[in-house]
């Protein structure tokens, strides 16, 4: 089955551009995470695990991509979840993971609009200053030489 996996930092458009494939009929592969549900948040875009069922997917070796951040929170993909659905959204170390197999079923969508636009956007999005500086630096940094896509979005209003 061929895939859409989009891509972006923080703040790029990532969920317009999925709410609008998953409006024409693409079937949206939730990850797994780790971390606590956010408040005004559902189990929509996440599976939510407890570390005790994270652990057990990682000891089966079920998780086609993973990461785990410094405060031990997890993110990734099970093969089940790959290997039906047909849209995801991941970040660079995740593409990264995939094998040279997997990579050539995939349609990668970068989406890099102007650094003003997503500082903005993570602005009004009500986070922290702390957090919105944080997140953008932080994905800098994952999106610095970036270049396993397919296509580039630099237009922030596609």
């Amino acid at each position: 089955m061929s895939k859409i996996i989009i891509v972006g930092p923080g703040g790029s458009g990532k969920d317009v551009l999925k709410n609008r494939f998953i409006e024409r009929g693409f079937n949206f592969g939730k990850p797994n995470t780790t971390r606590p549900m956010r408040i005004n948040e559902s189990d929509k875009d996440y599976n939510f695990l407890s570390q005790e069922e994270w652990d057990y997917a990682m000891e089966l070796g079920t998780m086609i991509v993973h990461q785990t951040f410094g405060n031990d929170t997890s993110y990734g993909y099970n093969r089940l979840v790959f290997d039906t659905h047909n849209l995801f959204v991941m970040n660079p170390y995740f593409i990264n993971q995939l094998s040279e197999k997997e990579r050539k079923k995939c349609f990668i969508i970068y989406i890099n609009p102007p650094e003003y636009i997503i500082l903005q956007r993570l602005h009004d999005r009500n986070m922290k200053e702390d957090d919105s500086i944080r997140r953008f630096r932080a994905d800098q940094h994952d999106f610095k030489n970036f270049t396993n896509y397919d296509i580039q979005i630099k237009n922030p209003y596609f």
